[in-house]
């Protein structure tokens, strides 16, 4: 009876730790996609800010010689903004995808507590018998 219960009170202790190596595993790679998800967005504010700066200079320079200055000022910086936003949108879509719960470790540790409920009325029912 001793032995049974040393030998469980192991393995829990075993697969408590495996469970803890596989969850912190899973954390990292979910960490690393959402990096990789936030340096996108920062690169596309740069390029919002660079293009707003480029071509507002330019397109209202050019347009200026056919529509009034303030109107090609206007229709350059709207448009500029409208692929920045949209850039910024697609970044932002791709990080709120990246789900950041250890599934499979929740998983795990779901299927390790209905063993050990199992394991326990089992013990139970053999306890009771004898």
């Amino acid at each position: 009876m001793v032995g049974m219960l040393s030998s469980l009170l192991n393995d829990v202790t075993s697969l408590v730790r495996q469970e803890i190596a596989l969850g912190k595993a899973e954390m990292q790679q979910n960490i690393k996609r959402a990096g990789a998800a936030i340096a996108s967005m920062v690169v596309a504010g740069a390029v919002l800010n660079a293009g707003l700066l480029v071509l507002l200079a330019a397109a209202v320079l050019g347009l200026g010689h056919v529509i009034d200055l303030w109107l090609s000022a206007l229709i350059v910086g709207a448009v500029v903004a409208l692929i920045g936003m949209s850039m910024m949108k697609k970044a932002r879509d791709t990080l709120s995808t990246q789900a950041m719960t250890p599934d499979r470790t929740v998983d795990s540790l779901q299927r390790d507590q209905s063993m050990l409920k199992e394991h326990a009325s089992r013990h139970k029912e053999e306890e009771n018998k004898q």
